[in-house]
């Protein structure tokens, strides 16, 4: 059973975007529109009705986000949540489905861990597997006829991507001894100093955790003597004097 919540924009797209993969995939459906534009996967419900799914197959579920997305994030019965939304409301419902697996409470800047049945692997600038604990590029086997967006008549750039069955993405990562993986940034943002890659993300990341620090940003700036050094600068909390 797949939970899926789909805000207003483009409804009948985003209806069409959760169920379709999850009906190829044989499993039920419960969709949750958004309470601003209900009609459109009600419409929908109705003509999958006509044209001869099974009952309970796709099961459409109006209502608030409080109550029916709170209900369809925290339920026992559902094994997979679909949810396309907001920042702050995504954080709630990767709360709730934590919290109903006995997982860790989900961290900033983590990326859980492996879907089971995706081969996902760390190789470096080369295609090699990286060692454990060090950083390297986020790889991931998938049929190579699901063209991404960005590379439509450019098979040159298409077939450099690739290292055997693995796409190589220019996403960096690295997984802690827990399992959780961590993005560092993408690797042309990285920044290459005194031979070292720096992820300007992890540097802002640290900053930001200190207590003084209410944003933080980290750039690639000229160094005195040549070559690139790391700059960082931060803004403070206002402080609101009684």
């Amino acid at each position: 059973m797949v939970g899926a919540i789909i805000p207003w924009n483009f409804p009948l797209n985003m209806a069409a975007w959760k169920l379709a993969p999850a009906l190829a995939a044989g499993c039920t459906v419960v969709l949750k529109p958004a309470e601003q534009t209900p009609l459109t996967a009600l419409r929908l419900g109705e003509l999958m009705d006509e044209a001869g799914f099974p009952p309970g197959v796709v099961n459409i579920l109006p209502g608030y986000g409080e109550t029916a997305g709170a209900a369809i994030a925290a339920h026992p019965g559902i094994d997979k949540v679909a949810f396309t939304g907001s920042t702050e409301v995504g954080r709630e419902v990767l709360r709730a489905a934590a919290d109903l697996a006995g997982g860790a409470d989900p961290e900033p800047g983590t990326l859980g861990g492996q879907i089971p049945g995706f081969d996902v692997q760390l190789l470096d600038p080369d295609g090699n597997p990286v060692e454990a604990g060090e950083s390297g590029l986020i790889a991931v086997e998938r049929p190579r006829y699901q063209l991404s967006n960005g590379y439509e008549n450019r098979p040159g750039a298409w077939d450099a991507r690739w290292q055997g069955d693995l796409f190589v993405t220019e996403d960096r990562a690295c997984v802690r001894p827990d399992g959780r993986w961590c993005f560092l940034g993408r690797e042309d943002d990285m920044i290459i100093a005194s031979g070292y890659n720096i992820s300007p993300v992890e540097v802002e990341r640290v900053l930001a955790e200190h207590p003084n620090v209410l944003e933080a940003a980290a750039v690639a700036a000229p160094g005195p003597n040549g070559g690139t050094v790391l700059r960082a600068c931060w803004s403070a909390p206002r402080r609101i004097c009684p």
